[in-house]
């Protein structure tokens, strides 16, 4: 019985979630030569893309 029980234990660990490591949600930065998106990441949930312009205002 107490092996039938580790092989399940051992079955069973390589379904466990990762918990999200941060305190609150994430920004990954992401760069083009006319435009840096950022992608909000919370809890593993892909958010929102927040988009910034850098291209030089005349």
């Amino acid at each position: 019985m107490e092996a039938h029980r580790e092989r399940l234990l051992a079955q069973m660990s390589r379904l466990q979630l990762v918990c999200w490591p941060w305190a609150g949600p994430v920004a990954l930065e992401e760069r083009g030569p006319d435009m840096t998106q950022y992608h909000v990441i919370h809890n593993w949930l892909w958010l929102a893309p927040l988009n910034r312009s850098t291209r030089q205002r005349s």
